[in-house]
C-alpha cells in the first residue's frame, strides 16, 4: 500500500497537488510553468523557450480522487520540440505505457510523463527524482515523501519547488531564502485568501 502525505484544511496555503489549484497555478500562468519546467525538465544546459498547453484534463485515479494532467508541447532554446505530460497527484507510475506511446506516435517528438507523486512508491529507493525509459517514453517521478530539506536549507530553484510542494500544509510564510518571482506568485497563487467563497467550495 502507498503512503501518502495526508491532506490539512488548516493553515495559509491550499494544495498545490489539488487538481483545481494546479490549474490555477501553471495552467493560467505560463510563466510559473516555464520556471517550473526549467527546474526539472531543462535536461542539461537547454532551456525550455516554450511551452503551449495543447490538452488538459482532471481525471479519475484508482482511489477515486481526481488529479491534473497537462499535455504540454515544449520547445527549447536549441529547437527541439517535445511532449511533457505533466501529472498531478500520481498514485500509479509506469504501469500502463499505452496512452504515451500514443502520444509519440501522433506528434512524431519525444515524450516525457512527468510525475509530481505526494505517495512514496518506491520506498527500496533514496532518489527523490527518478528518470526512466520504458517502451520509447521517458518517465521522470517525483516522490515528495523523501524530500527532508527545511526552510533554511533549500539551495536550488528545484529543491524550493519540491518544498513548494510537499510542505505547502506546515507554511506559514513563503520561505525568506525564496527569491525567484515566479515561485513566490506561485505561493501567492495558493494563498486562501485569494480565492473566492465558490472557488473554496470547489476546492473542498
Amino acid at each position: 500500500m502507498s503512503k501518502k502525505l495526508e491532506p490539512q484544511m488548516v493553515g495559509r496555503y491550499l494544495d498545490p497537488g489539488n487538481h483545481l489549484v494546479f490549474q490555477k497555478v501553471f495552467y493560467e500562468n505560463q510563466p510559473c510553468l516555464l520556471s517550473f519546467l526549467n527546474a526539472f525538465c531543462s535536461f542539461g544546459s537547454s532551456t525550455i523557450v516554450e511551452a503551449a498547453i495543447i490538452s488538459s484534463g482532471t481525471p479519475v485515479d484508482c482511489i477515486g480522487k481526481r488529479f491534473a494532467v497537462f499535455c504540454i508541447k515544449c520547445r527549447n532554446d536549441k529547437g527541439k520540440t517535445f511532449i511533457i505530460q505533466l501529472e498531478s497527484q500520481g498514485l500509479k507510475w509506469g504501469v500502463d505505457t499505452s496512452t504515451h506511446v500514443k502520444l509519440k506516435h501522433h506528434y512524431q517528438m519525444p515524450v516525457i510523463l512527468f510525475t509530481i507523486s505526494p505517495y512514496l512508491l518506491f520506498p527500496e529507493d533514496d532518489e527523490i527524482l527518478c528518470f526512466r525509459t520504458k517502451n520509447d517514453v521517458s518517465y521522470l517521478l517525483l516522490e515528495l515523501p523523501k524530500f527532508i530539506k527545511n526552510a533554511a536549507d533549500l539551495k536550488t530553484i528545484e529543491e524550493q519547488w519540491i518544498y513548494y510542494f510537499k510542505n505547502w500544509n506546515s507554511s506559514i510564510e513563503i520561505p525568506t531564502g525564496i527569491q525567484n518571482e515566479k515561485l513566490i506568485e506561485a505561493y501567492r497563487t495558493i494563498e486562501k485568501f485569494n480565492w473566492t467563497i465558490c472557488e473554496m467550495n470547489e476546492y473542498v
